[in-house]
């Protein structure tokens, strides 16, 4: 029993006995449950936890709505020594329902893209700026990418990637800081993390429109100059 609610049941014990002797019976004593609740809420420091540890209090996080209508937060998987980070917008269905990112038709392109850039999905390290699911696929809320950019930070921290790629506005807002449309902002590298950092069109607008995966690939020559693969 937790020491603290065992004290106080033990001082209410010992008031009950006092009123009985007074005559007065039928006390319900109260626990006080505060302290039987574990916070679902992020802790304060994670720095000095491992990948495991953390995956598991995302796997329990209530920090915002979204744990309301999730089947599997999704925290992220891939080498955590990857030179090479990918950061999506969010989970989607088939994301939500088996705990992994990027395994829809979006992923499946996203493996495409990387096989081209000559290396595997195992080389690298992918995660989404939210870890659970919007409804019906929404963007997710500037409150929500809020709530879970505690685990994204610790995600850079860990890998410590030498490039992280945003896939879509959603990571590379968070990532940079500041708004504007995706064609102003891909193309380029910038500084955050002690990373370059490269924006470029999230594989679902690819689906949407197959006309920017030319650019898309422009982008990820960029990327293979940069870590030395022959374009």
């Amino acid at each position: 029993m937790n020491q603290v609610i065992k004290k106080n049941f033990e001082i209410d014990k010992t008031k009950a006995k006092r009123l009985r002797s007074m005559g007065i019976s039928g006390l319900f004593l109260q626990i006080n449950k505060k302290n039987e609740q574990s916070s679902s809420k992020t802790p304060q420091n994670i720095d000095n936890l491992n990948i495991k540890e953390v995956k598991n209090i995302v796997q329990e996080c209530q920090s915002c709505e979204l744990h309301k209508t999730r089947n599997m937060s999704v925290f992220g998987e891939g080498n955590e020594n990857a030179q090479i980070m990918f950061i999506g917008e969010a989970p989607g269905k088939d994301e939500d329902m088996t705990g992994q990112p990027f395994i829809g038709r979006a992923g499946q392109l996203l493996d495409r893209i990387i096989q081209a850039m000559k290396m595997k999905r195992e080389d690298i390290y992918i995660c989404n700026a939210v870890k659970c699911r919007p409804e019906n696929n929404r963007k997710p809320t500037v409150d929500e990418v809020k709530s879970c950019s505690s685990f994204l930070d610790f995600q850079i921290k860990k890998v410590n990637p030498k490039i992280i790629i945003c896939l879509g506005l959603v990571a590379a807002e968070y990532i940079l800081g500041q708004n504007d449309k995706l064609k102003n902002l891909r193309g380029k590298f910038y500084e955050r993390y002690g990373a370059k950092i490269l924006i470029t069109y999230h594989p679902a607008a690819l689906l949407r429109d197959p006309s920017k995966k030319k650019l898309v690939w422009e982008d990820m020559q960029i990327v293979m100059k940069e870590v030395g693969i022959d374009v």
